[in-house]
C-alpha cells in the first residue's frame, strides 16, 4: 500500500491481484520478437533455397540427393515372385525356365523361383526332356492366389495369366 492508502501497482499486498500490465507487455514483446525471429529464419532459408537452385554446384548435389531417394526407395509393388513346382518328378534339371527369351532357371531341384514385371513373358521349355513333366506355377496377383498347371510333353509352353503377374 501506498501513503494514501491504495493498493500500488508495483508492489501488490491483496492475494490473487492481477500481474501488472507491464509484465504483460514484457511477454507480448518477447511473442513479438521471437515471431520476428522465426520470420527473419524463414526468410533466409527461402532466399538460401532460391541461391541453390541457381548454383550449378548445388544442382549436382541435388541430383545426388534425389538418386539416393529414388535408389532407396522399396521395390515397385509390381513385381511378382513366381513360384514353378514339380508335380510328377522330384527333378527335372533338363526343364528350362526362360523369362523374355533368356533362361533363368532348370528344375535340378524340383522347384524354381522367378521375379517377374508387367510384360516379361515366362516359357517352360521341355524338349529336351523325355515324358510329360507336370508343373505347378503359383503366384499372388491383386491379393489373392493364383495357380496354374501346365503339361510339357517334349514343348515349349508359356505361363499365361489374365493381367499378368
Amino acid at each position: 500500500m501506498d501513503p494514501r492508502g491504495r493498493v500500488s501497482r508495483r508492489s501488490p499486498s491483496v492475494r490473487g491481484a492481477a500481474a501488472p500490465p507491464r509484465a504483460t507487455g514484457v511477454r507480448a514483446a518477447r511473442a513479438v520478437r521471437a515471431i520476428v525471429r522465426l520470420a527473419a529464419v524463414l526468410a533466409s532459408l527461402f532466399v538460401f533455397s532460391l541461391v541453390l537452385a541457381h548454383d550449378p554446384i548445388a544442382a549436382v548435389f541435388v541430383r545426388e540427393a534425389e538418386r539416393f531417394q529414388e535408389a532407396a526407395a522399396p521395390a515397385a509393388p509390381q513385381a511378382t515372385v513366381v513360384t514353378l513346382r514339380l508335380l510328377n518328378r522330384a527333378r527335372a534339371p533338363s526343364v528350362r525356365v526362360l523369362k523374355n527369351g533368356e533362361p533363368v532357371a532348370s528344375f535340378a531341384d524340383g522347384e524354381v523361383r522367378v521375379t517377374v514385371r508387367p510384360g516379361d513373358r515366362l516359357l517352360l521349355d521341355g524338349r529336351a526332356q523325355p515324358g510329360t513333366v507336370l508343373v505347378a506355377a503359383l503366384w499372388v496377383q491383386d491379393g489373392r492366389p493364383q495357380a496354374r498347371t501346365l503339361a510339357l510333353t517334349g514343348d515349349v509352353q508359356a505361363l499365361e495369366w489374365a493381367s499378368g503377374p
